[in-house]
């Protein structure tokens, strides 16, 4: 009887422990029962898999997402900077790079059509590489809500959900 008191006991605990592991709002966005780090990791095996010849089209999603999340996520940082008087250069630089990710990204998905391949060219290696270590950096500082926010936008874009505002909205 005792043994079973301290397995529950212990069941217990782990599961406490797991709860609050997952209690980073960050991670309500994405995946329940990640926390930034896994997906931070799943972010770098899809880059694996095009490093090791054998992505797919679901690798080039995350990746995809993962740039056009950290667009967004900048984006609004560097408007955030300017009306508080803040230097908006480092967000400045992020745009950039998300630019030239997205230049590189559309290359692979273009040339997966041509060959049949999913494959990356060392450049485009590098500026895919430069944006996960970029969203690694830039998404824990910031609010987890706006992370939320901004993978919830992005989603509804993709599958059709939300539509960019223009001036005249």
């Amino acid at each position: 009887m005792r043994h079973a008191v301290r397995r529950a006991q212990r069941s217990a605990i782990a599961k406490a422990a797991l709860v609050a592991a997952n209690r980073n709002p960050l991670t309500a966005a994405i995946a329940p029962r990640q926390s930034y780090a896994e997906i931070e990791l799943t972010e770098l095996m899809c880059l694996q898999a095009f490093k090791g010849g054998y992505a797919t089209g679901a690798h080039w999603d995350r990746l995809a997402e993962c740039r056009n999340v950290l667009y967004i996520g900048a984006g609004h940082k560097l408007v955030e900077s300017k009306k508080t008087g803040r230097n908006p250069d480092d967000y400045e630089q992020i745009i950039d790079l998300c630019k030239r990710g997205s230049v590189a990204i559309l290359a692979i998905r273009n040339r997966e059509k041509l060959t049949g391949e999913m494959t990356i060219t060392d450049d485009e290696l590098e500026i895919v590489s430069g944006i996960l270590a970029t969203s690694a950096e830039f998404w824990p500082m910031q609010p987890a809500s706006l992370f939320a926010e901004v993978v919830e936008y992005v989603r509804g874009l993709v599958h059709g959900g939300n539509k960019p505002q223009t001036k005249g909205d």
